[in-house]
C-alpha cells in the first residue's frame, strides 16, 4: 500500500512548474527511513506513516542495525522515464537523476 501511494506522489508532469518540492520516506521500516526522497505531493505517504506510526508498527520488537549514513537533503527535479511519451514523469533527486 504505501509502495503504491509512493509512486503516485512521486508522479508529474515534465516542465510544469511546482512540481517535486515535497518530500516523504522512502519506506516505512528498515534503515534510511529517515532519508528523503522528492515527491509532488505527500499528503497521502504522509497520512499512511502517521498511522503506521501510531499503530506501533515501527517498533515491531527487533532491532535493526543499520549503517551510520548520513541522508543527503534532497532536491527535487521532474524527470521523464525513457518510455514515457504523454509528458508524465516521476520526481527524483536532481543530484541522481540520469540524462
Amino acid at each position: 500500500m504505501y509502495s503504491d501511494a509512493l509512486t503516485a506522489a512521486r508522479r508529474c508532469k515534465v516542465g510544469a512548474t511546482d512540481q517535486c518540492g515535497a518530500t516523504a520516506a522512502p519506506k516505512l521500516e528498515g534503515c534510511f527511513v529517515n532519508c528523503l526522497i522528492p515527491v509532488n505531493d505527500n499528503s497521502v505517504v504522509n497520512q499512511l506513516k502517521t498511522e503506521w506510526t501510531q499503530a506501533h508498527c515501527d517498533v515491531a520488537g527487533r532491532p535493526i542495525v543499520c549503517p551510520a549514513i548520513a541522508c543527503l537533503p534532497p532536491k527535487g527535479i521532474c524527470q521523464s522515464p525513457a518510455d514515457a511519451g504523454d509528458g508524465g514523469g516521476l520526481c527524483v533527486n536532481q543530484g541522481l537523476a540520469t540524462q
